[in-house]
């Protein structure tokens, strides 16, 4: 699985041959982890969107 997979910052796109993934909670802090719900609980969700093949805006 691993030749499939490489680590990114949140800024990085994958190179057609391996996919990104990357730290969650080192990109976006700790408010935004697992650990706290994602921020659910204390009615701060964290959203993250991913636009995958947008060309012209």
């Amino acid at each position: 699985m691993e030749k499939y997979l490489k680590q990114c910052s949140a800024q990085e796109r994958n190179d057609g041959v391996q996919w990104c993934t990357f730290d969650f909670e080192r990109e976006f802090g700790y408010d935004c982890s697992k650990a706290t719900n994602y921020g659910y609980d204390n009615g701060n969700p964290c959203f993250l969107f991913v636009f995958e093949n947008v060309s012209v805006w």
